[in-house]
């Protein structure tokens, strides 16, 4: 049983009720898959984290990788997706009040793919949101193609 369905009672975001400074926007850098040269990020722990959070009055950080699925096409970006979101959801099971997460999709795949990785993310793993960027192959979210996306 994964840390996930055992903390059931802070498993939803409206449970975890995070309050105070809230940074909405905090990166985590994984080495799961193939984001920037890692030589060229700062290094990231969770204890590091929550040390900064502490010192800087933080009380909680929603955690997202800094790019979707990191480039990944097809079956390896929907694997990519739910290792990375798993890793997230892990992180904050086990401090569900001082971090919350977006999932990361997997931007590269079919739709049918990306809509099963949104709705494991979001309805098993409870995550709090999804995080994409704003064009895909110079091709915006506004455009007709990423209808689905938004239905969900």
């Amino acid at each position: 049983m994964s840390n996930v369905q055992k903390n059931d009672n802070l498993s939803t975001p409206s449970a975890r009720k995070m309050t105070g400074i809230i940074d909405v926007h905090s990166h985590i850098i994984t080495n799961v898959g193939s984001q920037a040269p890692m030589d060229k990020l700062p290094p990231w722990s969770i204890e590091q984290s929550l040390s900064l959070m502490d010192a800087s009055g933080i009380s909680a950080s929603v955690l997202s990788l800094p790019d979707s699925a990191s480039h990944a096409k097809g079956p390896e970006a929907c694997q990519l997706a739910r290792r990375i979101n798993e890793q997230l959801a892990d992180i904050v099971s086990k401090h569900p009040r001082r971090f919350g997460a977006m999932a990361t999709l997997p931007a590269l795949a079919a739709t049918e793919g990306l809509l099963e990785e949104m709705a494991y993310a979001l309805d098993k793993l409870k995550l709090d949101g999804v995080a994409t960027t704003t064009s895909i192959d110079d091709i915006y979210l506004g455009d007709r193609r990423y209808d689905p996306w938004l239905r969900k």
